[in-house]
Protein backbone atom coordinates (compact mmCIF):
# COMPACT_ATOMS: atom_id res chain seq x y z
CA UNK A 1 0.00 0.00 0.00
CA UNK A 2 1.63 3.39 -0.91
CA UNK A 3 0.33 6.64 0.39
CA UNK A 4 0.16 10.10 -0.77
CA UNK A 5 1.29 13.09 1.11
CA UNK A 6 0.38 16.20 0.37
CA UNK A 7 2.67 18.93 1.65
CA UNK A 8 3.35 22.93 1.26
CA UNK A 9 5.82 23.75 -0.75
CA UNK A 10 8.04 25.89 1.85
CA UNK A 11 11.26 24.10 3.05
CA UNK A 12 10.25 21.48 1.25
CA UNK A 13 13.48 19.72 1.73
CA UNK A 14 13.14 19.74 5.09
CA UNK A 15 9.68 18.43 4.76
CA UNK A 16 10.88 15.53 2.80
CA UNK A 17 13.44 14.49 4.95
CA UNK A 18 11.09 14.45 7.80
CA UNK A 19 8.34 12.54 5.87
CA UNK A 20 10.67 9.83 4.65
CA UNK A 21 12.47 9.10 7.92
CA UNK A 22 9.17 8.70 9.53
CA UNK A 23 7.38 6.68 6.67
CA UNK A 24 9.76 4.86 5.15
CA UNK A 25 12.95 5.03 7.69
CA UNK A 26 10.68 4.32 10.66
CA UNK A 27 7.75 2.89 9.73
CA UNK A 28 8.96 0.80 6.17
CA UNK A 29 5.84 2.40 4.23
CA UNK A 30 6.15 3.13 0.48
CA UNK A 31 5.10 7.23 -0.02
CA UNK A 32 4.83 9.45 -2.65
CA UNK A 33 5.49 13.10 -1.42
CA UNK A 34 4.05 15.94 -3.46
CA UNK A 35 3.52 20.02 -3.34
CA UNK A 36 0.55 21.34 -2.60
CA UNK A 37 -0.65 25.05 -2.02
CA UNK A 38 -3.02 23.64 1.29
CA UNK A 39 -1.83 25.33 4.11
CA UNK A 40 -1.61 21.30 6.29
CA UNK A 41 -0.16 18.05 5.71
CA UNK A 42 -2.87 15.71 4.10
CA UNK A 43 -2.05 12.11 3.51
CA UNK A 44 -4.48 10.06 1.10
CA UNK A 45 -4.36 6.15 -0.23
CA UNK A 46 -6.38 7.07 -3.52
CA UNK A 47 -9.61 6.63 -1.86
CA UNK A 48 -11.78 9.09 0.12
CA UNK A 49 -9.97 8.74 3.14
CA UNK A 50 -7.87 11.78 3.96
CA UNK A 51 -5.74 12.45 7.28
CA UNK A 52 -4.88 15.98 7.66
CA UNK A 53 -2.00 17.20 10.10
CA UNK A 54 -1.33 20.50 11.20
CA UNK A 55 1.30 22.23 9.56
CA UNK A 56 2.52 25.09 12.19
CA UNK A 57 7.02 24.78 12.48
CA UNK A 58 6.89 24.82 8.73
CA UNK A 59 4.02 26.85 7.70
CA UNK A 60 5.06 30.12 10.01
CA UNK A 61 8.44 30.52 10.03
CA UNK A 62 9.95 30.89 6.70
CA UNK A 63 11.49 34.71 7.13
CA UNK A 64 12.52 33.46 10.95
CA UNK A 65 14.29 29.91 10.48
CA UNK A 66 17.37 29.68 13.28
CA UNK A 67 15.88 32.53 15.14
CA UNK A 68 14.59 32.46 18.50
CA UNK A 69 10.72 33.84 17.03
CA UNK A 70 10.32 30.30 15.42
CA UNK A 71 11.01 28.44 18.80
CA UNK A 72 8.00 26.52 20.68
CA UNK A 73 6.00 28.81 22.74
CA UNK A 74 6.17 28.49 26.56
CA UNK A 75 4.50 27.07 28.38
CA UNK A 76 3.65 24.39 25.88
CA UNK A 77 -0.11 23.53 25.91
CA UNK A 78 -1.11 19.08 26.53
CA UNK A 79 -3.08 17.25 24.55
CA UNK A 80 -4.89 14.69 26.72
CA UNK A 81 -5.38 11.31 25.11
CA UNK A 82 -7.55 9.42 28.09
CA UNK A 83 -10.69 10.20 26.32
CA UNK A 84 -9.76 8.11 23.06
CA UNK A 85 -9.06 4.16 22.79
CA UNK A 86 -5.45 4.55 21.82
CA UNK A 87 -3.61 1.89 22.72
CA UNK A 88 -1.20 1.56 25.85
CA UNK A 89 1.82 2.70 24.07
CA UNK A 90 2.14 6.15 25.84
CA UNK A 91 3.90 7.40 28.88
CA UNK A 92 1.57 9.12 29.78
CA UNK A 93 -2.39 10.51 28.39
CA UNK A 94 -0.57 13.82 28.64
CA UNK A 95 1.35 14.83 25.94
CA UNK A 96 3.06 17.57 25.37
CA UNK A 97 2.61 19.37 22.32
CA UNK A 98 5.86 21.12 20.87
CA UNK A 99 3.90 22.99 17.76
CA UNK A 100 0.38 22.29 17.36
CA UNK A 101 -2.62 24.33 17.69
CA UNK A 102 -6.15 23.28 19.63
CA UNK A 103 -9.46 24.02 17.78
CA UNK A 104 -12.64 24.07 19.41
CA UNK A 105 -13.35 21.78 22.21
CA UNK A 106 -12.30 18.55 20.02
CA UNK A 107 -8.83 18.80 22.17
CA UNK A 108 -6.35 18.29 19.05
CA UNK A 109 -7.91 15.06 17.24
CA UNK A 110 -11.20 14.48 15.30
CA UNK A 111 -12.04 11.40 13.86
CA UNK A 112 -14.74 10.44 11.24
CA UNK A 113 -15.72 7.98 9.18
CA UNK A 114 -13.32 8.96 6.72
CA UNK A 115 -11.39 11.67 7.69
CA UNK A 116 -8.99 12.81 10.81
CA UNK A 117 -7.48 16.05 11.60
CA UNK A 118 -4.75 15.70 13.98
CA UNK A 119 -4.06 19.21 15.43
CA UNK A 120 -0.41 18.55 16.71
CA UNK A 121 2.35 19.23 14.30
CA UNK A 122 3.48 15.59 14.19
CA UNK A 123 6.26 16.58 11.62
CA UNK A 124 7.65 20.19 12.59
CA UNK A 125 7.45 18.77 16.52
CA UNK A 126 9.96 15.56 15.98
CA UNK A 127 12.09 17.70 13.12
CA UNK A 128 12.89 20.20 15.61
CA UNK A 129 13.83 17.66 18.06
CA UNK A 130 15.94 15.13 15.63
CA UNK A 131 17.85 17.75 14.22
CA UNK A 132 18.84 19.73 17.69
CA UNK A 133 17.21 22.64 16.22
CA UNK A 134 17.16 24.62 19.71
CA UNK A 135 20.66 24.15 20.37
CA UNK A 136 21.95 25.99 17.08
CA UNK A 137 19.11 28.96 18.36
CA UNK A 138 20.04 29.19 21.93
CA UNK A 139 23.56 30.60 22.73
CA UNK A 140 23.61 29.16 26.36
CA UNK A 141 27.03 27.11 27.14
CA UNK A 142 27.94 25.24 30.33
CA UNK A 143 31.73 25.75 31.56
CA UNK A 144 32.81 23.04 29.11
CA UNK A 145 30.81 24.72 26.12
CA UNK A 146 27.84 22.15 26.30
CA UNK A 147 24.47 22.88 25.64
CA UNK A 148 22.80 22.07 28.94
CA UNK A 149 19.69 20.53 29.92
CA UNK A 150 18.19 23.22 31.69
CA UNK A 151 18.65 25.15 28.31
CA UNK A 152 16.39 22.49 26.34
CA UNK A 153 12.99 22.67 26.08
CA UNK A 154 12.06 18.59 27.30
CA UNK A 155 13.89 19.55 30.65
CA UNK A 156 11.64 23.01 30.88
CA UNK A 157 8.79 21.06 30.25
CA UNK A 158 9.18 17.74 32.29
CA UNK A 159 9.55 15.44 29.37
CA UNK A 160 13.50 14.51 29.15
CA UNK A 161 12.98 11.58 30.73
CA UNK A 162 10.44 10.59 27.59
CA UNK A 163 10.69 9.69 24.08
CA UNK A 164 8.56 12.49 22.61
CA UNK A 165 8.98 11.70 19.18
CA UNK A 166 8.52 8.06 19.82
CA UNK A 167 4.72 8.96 21.36
CA UNK A 168 4.15 11.52 18.10
CA UNK A 169 5.01 8.44 16.21
CA UNK A 170 2.45 6.53 17.97
CA UNK A 171 -0.53 9.10 17.42
CA UNK A 172 0.42 9.37 14.25
CA UNK A 173 0.46 5.34 13.55
CA UNK A 174 -3.37 5.00 15.19
CA UNK A 175 -4.29 7.92 12.99
CA UNK A 176 -2.85 6.09 9.68
CA UNK A 177 -5.05 2.78 11.48
CA UNK A 178 -7.79 3.90 11.99
CA UNK A 179 -8.11 5.16 8.37
CA UNK A 180 -6.16 2.11 6.57
CA UNK A 181 -6.20 -0.68 9.08
CA UNK A 182 -4.43 -3.08 6.53
CA UNK A 183 -1.32 -0.94 7.25
CA UNK A 184 1.62 -2.70 8.29
CA UNK A 185 4.44 -1.26 10.53
CA UNK A 186 7.88 -2.38 10.17
CA UNK A 187 8.52 -4.63 12.76
CA UNK A 188 11.18 -3.41 15.40
CA UNK A 189 13.32 -5.40 18.37
CA UNK A 190 14.22 -3.67 21.56
CA UNK A 191 18.17 -3.36 21.74
CA UNK A 192 20.17 -3.12 24.79
CA UNK A 193 23.09 -1.02 23.77
CA UNK A 194 25.92 -0.97 26.58
CA UNK A 195 28.84 1.19 25.46
CA UNK A 196 32.22 2.21 27.43
CA UNK A 197 34.47 5.46 27.01
CA UNK A 198 37.82 4.38 28.13
CA UNK A 199 38.76 8.01 29.32
CA UNK A 200 41.46 5.63 31.88
CA UNK A 201 42.29 2.03 30.91
CA UNK A 202 44.59 1.83 33.93
CA UNK A 203 44.42 3.68 37.57
CA UNK A 204 48.53 2.63 38.36
CA UNK A 205 50.13 0.80 35.27
CA UNK A 206 51.11 4.05 33.87
CA UNK A 207 51.88 5.92 36.95
CA UNK A 208 55.66 6.94 38.09
CA UNK A 209 56.62 6.12 41.43
CA UNK A 210 56.68 9.56 42.24
CA UNK A 211 52.96 10.11 41.29
CA UNK A 212 51.77 6.83 43.08
CA UNK A 213 53.21 8.21 46.32
CA UNK A 214 51.32 11.53 45.29
CA UNK A 215 48.08 9.73 44.99
CA UNK A 216 48.42 7.74 48.01
CA UNK A 217 49.64 10.37 50.46
CA UNK A 218 46.16 12.06 49.85
CA UNK A 219 44.21 8.97 50.45
CA UNK A 220 46.15 8.91 53.71
CA UNK A 221 45.34 12.68 54.80
CA UNK A 222 41.62 12.04 53.60
CA UNK A 223 41.45 8.42 55.61
CA UNK A 224 43.46 9.15 58.58
CA UNK A 225 45.28 5.74 57.73
CA UNK A 226 49.35 4.95 57.30
CA UNK A 227 49.10 1.84 56.31
CA UNK A 228 46.97 3.07 52.56
CA UNK A 229 50.08 4.08 51.71
CA UNK A 230 51.80 1.00 51.91
CA UNK A 231 49.18 -0.86 50.58
CA UNK A 232 48.82 1.72 47.31
CA UNK A 233 52.55 1.28 46.74
CA UNK A 234 52.89 -3.05 47.15
CA UNK A 235 49.34 -2.91 44.66
CA UNK A 236 51.52 -0.43 42.09
CA UNK A 237 54.79 -2.27 41.91
CA UNK A 238 52.74 -5.54 41.95
CA UNK A 239 50.79 -4.10 38.62
CA UNK A 240 53.77 -2.58 37.22
CA UNK A 241 55.41 -5.99 37.39
CA UNK A 242 53.30 -8.71 35.98
CA UNK A 243 50.78 -6.07 33.72
CA UNK A 244 47.81 -7.57 35.47
CA UNK A 245 45.03 -6.57 37.99
CA UNK A 246 44.94 -2.79 37.48
CA UNK A 247 41.80 -1.43 39.38
CA UNK A 248 40.82 0.14 36.06
CA UNK A 249 41.19 -3.15 34.04
CA UNK A 250 37.64 -4.55 34.22
CA UNK A 251 37.27 -5.29 30.22
CA UNK A 252 36.98 -9.01 30.47
CA UNK A 253 34.54 -8.74 33.79
CA UNK A 254 32.70 -6.02 31.50
CA UNK A 255 32.60 -8.50 28.43
CA UNK A 256 31.47 -11.54 30.49
CA UNK A 257 28.59 -9.50 31.85
CA UNK A 258 27.64 -8.67 28.24
CA UNK A 259 27.95 -12.16 27.18
CA UNK A 260 25.95 -13.60 29.90
CA UNK A 261 23.31 -11.21 29.04
CA UNK A 262 23.71 -11.84 25.55
CA UNK A 263 24.32 -8.07 24.46
CA UNK A 264 27.06 -6.60 22.25
CA UNK A 265 29.48 -4.00 24.52
CA UNK A 266 31.46 -1.26 22.50
CA UNK A 267 34.78 0.13 23.66
CA UNK A 268 35.42 3.44 22.88
CA UNK A 269 38.87 4.09 22.72
CA UNK A 270 41.05 7.66 22.74
CA UNK A 271 43.60 8.24 20.01
CA UNK A 272 44.95 11.52 22.07
CA UNK A 273 44.03 14.43 24.16
CA UNK A 274 45.99 17.54 25.33
CA UNK A 275 44.05 18.92 27.51
CA UNK A 276 43.40 19.16 31.31
CA UNK A 277 40.11 16.86 30.96
CA UNK A 278 42.13 14.32 28.60
CA UNK A 279 44.42 11.33 29.88
CA UNK A 280 46.19 9.85 26.88
CA UNK A 281 47.83 6.94 27.20
CA UNK A 282 50.00 5.36 25.06
CA UNK A 283 48.09 2.43 22.38
CA UNK A 284 51.43 0.62 21.76
CA UNK A 285 52.18 -0.78 25.40
CA UNK A 286 51.77 -4.22 25.52
CA UNK A 287 49.29 -3.74 28.07
CA UNK A 288 46.99 -1.53 25.65
CA UNK A 289 47.69 -4.09 22.93
CA UNK A 290 46.64 -6.51 25.04
CA UNK A 291 43.05 -5.32 25.64
CA UNK A 292 42.71 -4.58 22.28
CA UNK A 293 43.48 -7.77 20.65
CA UNK A 294 40.92 -9.05 23.40
CA UNK A 295 38.26 -7.12 22.34
CA UNK A 296 38.79 -7.98 18.22
CA UNK A 297 38.82 -11.31 19.57
CA UNK A 298 35.62 -11.26 21.21
CA UNK A 299 32.11 -10.65 19.76
CA UNK A 300 32.61 -7.07 21.16
CA UNK A 301 33.20 -3.62 19.23
CA UNK A 302 36.24 -1.03 19.23
CA UNK A 303 34.85 2.55 18.96
CA UNK A 304 36.18 5.91 18.46
CA UNK A 305 36.43 8.52 20.99
CA UNK A 306 37.93 11.93 19.73
CA UNK A 307 39.27 14.03 22.82
CA UNK A 308 37.99 17.00 24.38
CA UNK A 309 39.27 19.46 21.92
CA UNK A 310 37.72 17.86 18.67
CA UNK A 311 34.21 18.26 18.90
CA UNK A 312 34.56 21.62 16.83
CA UNK A 313 38.26 21.12 15.54
CA UNK A 314 38.21 19.20 11.94
CA UNK A 315 41.98 18.66 12.39
CA UNK A 316 42.65 17.38 15.79
CA UNK A 317 39.37 15.21 15.24
CA UNK A 318 41.04 13.68 11.90
CA UNK A 319 44.76 13.29 13.25
CA UNK A 320 43.22 11.27 16.29
CA UNK A 321 40.80 9.06 13.63
CA UNK A 322 43.56 8.48 11.35
CA UNK A 323 45.39 6.57 14.39
CA UNK A 324 42.21 5.01 15.05
CA UNK A 325 41.68 3.80 11.38
CA UNK A 326 45.55 2.44 12.15
CA UNK A 327 44.40 -0.24 14.24
CA UNK A 328 41.01 -0.81 13.27
CA UNK A 329 40.71 -3.15 9.71
CA UNK A 330 36.84 -3.94 10.09
CA UNK A 331 34.06 -1.98 8.22
CA UNK A 332 34.20 1.61 9.05
CA UNK A 333 30.38 2.01 8.15
CA UNK A 334 29.28 -0.31 10.84
CA UNK A 335 31.49 1.34 13.67
CA UNK A 336 30.97 4.61 15.77
CA UNK A 337 31.76 5.88 18.77
CA UNK A 338 31.17 9.09 21.13
CA UNK A 339 32.83 12.84 22.32
CA UNK A 340 34.73 12.71 25.15
CA UNK A 341 33.07 15.03 28.10
CA UNK A 342 29.75 14.59 25.20
CA UNK A 343 31.38 17.90 24.07
CA UNK A 344 28.97 18.64 20.72
CA UNK A 345 28.09 21.61 18.43
CA UNK A 346 25.31 20.50 16.35
CA UNK A 347 25.53 20.60 13.06
CA UNK A 348 29.44 20.79 13.32
CA UNK A 349 30.48 18.04 15.16
CA UNK A 350 28.55 15.50 13.37
CA UNK A 351 29.78 16.38 10.00
CA UNK A 352 33.36 15.99 11.53
CA UNK A 353 31.68 12.28 11.85
CA UNK A 354 30.05 12.09 8.54
CA UNK A 355 33.38 13.29 6.70
CA UNK A 356 35.07 10.69 8.27
CA UNK A 357 33.08 7.25 6.87
CA UNK A 358 32.13 5.97 10.26
CA UNK A 359 28.66 5.16 11.05
CA UNK A 360 27.40 6.75 13.66
CA UNK A 361 28.12 8.81 16.34
CA UNK A 362 26.04 8.52 19.97
CA UNK A 363 27.08 11.43 22.11
CA UNK A 364 23.69 12.91 22.26
CA UNK A 365 22.95 12.88 25.73
CA UNK A 366 23.42 15.78 28.14
CA UNK A 367 26.38 14.69 30.55
CA UNK A 368 24.56 17.09 33.25
CA UNK A 369 21.12 15.11 33.20
CA UNK A 370 20.27 11.76 31.83
CA UNK A 371 17.28 11.10 29.52
CA UNK A 372 15.95 11.38 25.74
CA UNK A 373 18.09 14.54 24.41
CA UNK A 374 16.74 13.88 20.77
CA UNK A 375 13.35 12.58 21.89
CA UNK A 376 14.13 9.29 20.54
CA UNK A 377 14.78 5.97 21.19
CA UNK A 378 15.68 4.92 17.54
CA UNK A 379 18.74 5.53 15.70
CA UNK A 380 18.27 7.85 12.41
CA UNK A 381 19.62 10.02 9.92
CA UNK A 382 21.15 13.24 11.10
CA UNK A 383 19.68 16.49 9.02
CA UNK A 384 22.04 19.17 9.47
CA UNK A 385 19.87 22.43 9.21
CA UNK A 386 22.22 24.58 8.77
CA UNK A 387 23.56 23.30 5.15
CA UNK A 388 20.15 22.49 4.93
CA UNK A 389 20.94 18.50 3.70
CA UNK A 390 20.90 15.20 4.91
CA UNK A 391 23.70 13.82 6.36
CA UNK A 392 24.78 10.02 6.01
CA UNK A 393 25.61 9.38 9.66
CA UNK A 394 23.37 8.27 12.23
CA UNK A 395 22.83 9.44 15.47
CA UNK A 396 22.44 6.49 17.72
CA UNK A 397 21.39 8.43 21.30
CA UNK A 398 22.76 8.09 24.04
CA UNK A 399 19.78 7.62 26.85
CA UNK A 400 22.01 7.29 30.40
CA UNK A 401 25.49 7.72 31.03
CA UNK A 402 26.86 6.69 34.76
CA UNK A 403 28.23 10.12 36.38
CA UNK A 404 25.43 11.99 34.79
CA UNK A 405 23.35 9.93 37.42
CA UNK A 406 25.64 8.97 39.98
CA UNK A 407 27.84 12.22 40.53
CA UNK A 408 27.30 14.99 42.79
CA UNK A 409 28.17 17.70 40.26
CA UNK A 410 25.15 16.32 37.65
CA UNK A 411 21.86 14.86 39.20
CA UNK A 412 23.64 13.88 42.24
CA UNK A 413 21.53 9.88 42.86
CA UNK A 414 24.56 8.72 44.16
CA UNK A 415 24.66 4.29 43.70
CA UNK A 416 21.40 4.52 45.78
CA UNK A 417 17.51 3.09 44.81
CA UNK A 418 16.26 6.24 43.27
CA UNK A 419 19.44 6.20 40.55
CA UNK A 420 18.31 2.42 39.64
CA UNK A 421 15.00 3.31 39.15
CA UNK A 422 15.50 5.86 37.51
CA UNK A 423 18.23 4.73 34.60
CA UNK A 424 15.46 1.62 35.01
CA UNK A 425 12.38 3.74 33.67
CA UNK A 426 14.36 5.64 30.96
CA UNK A 427 15.04 1.63 30.09
CA UNK A 428 11.36 0.85 30.24
CA UNK A 429 10.48 3.43 28.10
CA UNK A 430 13.20 2.76 25.52
CA UNK A 431 11.11 -1.20 25.43
CA UNK A 432 7.89 0.32 25.68
CA UNK A 433 8.97 1.36 21.69
CA UNK A 434 11.10 -1.29 21.02
CA UNK A 435 14.03 1.05 20.78
CA UNK A 436 17.62 1.14 21.65
CA UNK A 437 18.65 1.42 25.52
CA UNK A 438 22.59 3.14 24.80
CA UNK A 439 23.78 3.89 28.36
CA UNK A 440 27.74 4.53 28.56
CA UNK A 441 29.27 3.11 31.85
CA UNK A 442 32.98 3.91 32.32
CA UNK A 443 35.56 1.09 33.08
CA UNK A 444 36.60 2.90 35.92
CA UNK A 445 33.08 2.67 37.88
CA UNK A 446 33.25 -0.99 38.64
CA UNK A 447 35.42 -0.85 41.41
CA UNK A 448 33.63 -2.47 44.21
CA UNK A 449 30.09 -4.92 44.64
CA UNK A 450 28.08 -2.37 45.31
CA UNK A 451 29.32 -0.47 41.60
CA UNK A 452 29.07 -3.91 39.85
CA UNK A 453 25.87 -5.27 41.35
CA UNK A 454 24.26 -1.84 39.59
CA UNK A 455 25.48 -2.66 36.77
CA UNK A 456 24.42 -6.15 36.41
CA UNK A 457 21.42 -5.20 37.29
CA UNK A 458 20.88 -2.72 34.53
CA UNK A 459 21.78 -5.32 31.94
CA UNK A 460 19.04 -7.89 33.34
Amino acid sequence: MSLLIKTPYTFFKERSYILTLIFTYFFGLEINICKTNDKCVKITNGDNKTLVIEDCFFGKYKKHWLKKVSLPKQPLIYCDLSYLPFPDKRASNKIPVIYGQKKSDSNFIDFSNNKVTLNIDIFGSSFFMLTRYEEIVKTKRDNHDRFPSTSSISYQENFLNRPIVNEYLEILWYCLKYLWPNLVKKKRDFRMIPSHDIDEPFELLFLSLINVIKKSAGKVITNNNPMQMLKCLHRWYSVKKSLNNDPFDTFSWIMNQSEKANVVSTFNFMFGGTTQFDNPYPLTHPAIKNIILRIKNSPHKLGFHPSYSTAINPETWNKEFSLFKSIYDDNLSDTGGRQHFLRFQAPLTWRLWQDSGLGYDSTLSFADHAGFRCGICFEYPIYDVISRKQLSILERPLIAMDASVIDSRYMGLGYSEKAFDYINQLKSNCKLYNGDFVFLWHNNRLQNNTEKNFYKELLK
